[in-house]
């Protein structure tokens, strides 16, 4: 067996080790294969995968939404109060006193 084909042998095996869904030593053994020669040809064929910790993050797409134009945001103090329209007056009346009071 030439390089070539010996590379080509070496990346079927890999692939088949990693379609098996088995852990690197069980599929070694399954297959009478040494787990230091599988890592070797992994290593000389560059087959080597991301350590799950290191995977690439999974990006989503974010598409903001305007503020509504039918509410405002009242600030008192370090409190923010959202208000929609169609508001009870007297609640916020009462809200913004309560918060405002410094007793």
């Amino acid at each position: 067996m030439n390089k070539n084909e010996k590379a080509n042998y070496w990346r079927e095996q890999v692939s088949e080790y990693r379609a098996s869904g088995l852990t690197m030593k069980a599929w070694c053994e399954k297959h009478h294969i040494a787990s230091g020669q599988m890592k070797y040809w992994i290593r000389k064929l560059g087959l080597r995968q991301r350590s799950r910790r290191a995977a690439a993050p999974n990006w989503i797409e974010v598409t903001p939404v305007p503020a509504s134009a039918s509410s405002l945001i009242v600030r008192v103090g370090a409190a923010e109060i959202e208000v929609a329209a169609g508001f009870d007056t007297a609640l916020l009346k009462q809200v913004v006193q309560t918060l405002g009071d410094p007793s």
